[in-house]
């Protein structure tokens, strides 16, 4: 939505960016992350990737919030969620959250080497659990988020409870404010 966009234009630490700036996405580093904020040249994509691989992605996406919300007796809302840290505002757009934002639900496409690594480590890799220990800082009073790996239906669910891992959101903010202090010294190479 445009108001989504304005809120990640006005220097927000966004959760989808949390997993770049820590150096585990493997698709994005840090570094182009910071060249595309900084000569604001942001990613396209085409059409392919909006019309058909995104649109499934949210059509699953609500089949799971439904599903997750029938399994817990409460309704999920799809929200955009901000808080001030440490002098910095922390956005997080969550796929689903009660009302009393208490849990929250993280959504991502069914995928057999995601549930694999979840049954072998008890938890999502990397990629996911930093983007949800973020927001899990944006929203303190969460206990708990729902990591949904699903295809939008029942037989192709797993769902993992996360909860805040000591010491994980403080090496987050601080990784968040490395990145910052390297963006403000970032000199683009054209």
């Amino acid at each position: 939505s445009p108001e989504w966009l304005e809120l990640r234009s006005l220097g927000t630490w966004n959760a989808s960016c949390a997993p770049t700036i820590m150096g585990d996405n493997p698709k994005v580093s840090s570094e182009e992350l910071m060249h595309a904020e900084v000569t604001m040249t942001p990613k396209d994509f085409d059409d392919y990737l909006v019309n058909v691989v995104f649109e499934e992605g949210h059509a699953t996406e609500d089949a799971a919030r439904k599903i997750i919300g029938q399994r817990i007796g409460e309704e999920l809302y799809r929200v955009t969620v901000t808080n001030e840290q440490d002098g910095y505002v922390l956005l997080s757009s969550l796929d689903g959250a009660t009302l009393e934002l208490n849990p929250i639900m993280e959504h991502k496409q069914w995928s057999m080497p995601l549930v694999a690594y979840i049954e072998e480590h008890g938890e999502p890799p990397p990629l996911i659990t930093w983007q949800v220990e973020h927001q899990l800082a944006t929203v303190p009073d969460a206990e708990k988020c729902l990591v949904v790996i699903s295809d939008g239906t029942e037989q192709n669910m797993v769902v993992v409870e996360y909860r805040a891992v000591p010491g994980r959101r403080e090496r987050l903010i601080a990784g968040w404010k490395q990145y910052q202090a390297d963006k403000k010294a970032y000199v683009p190479k054209f």
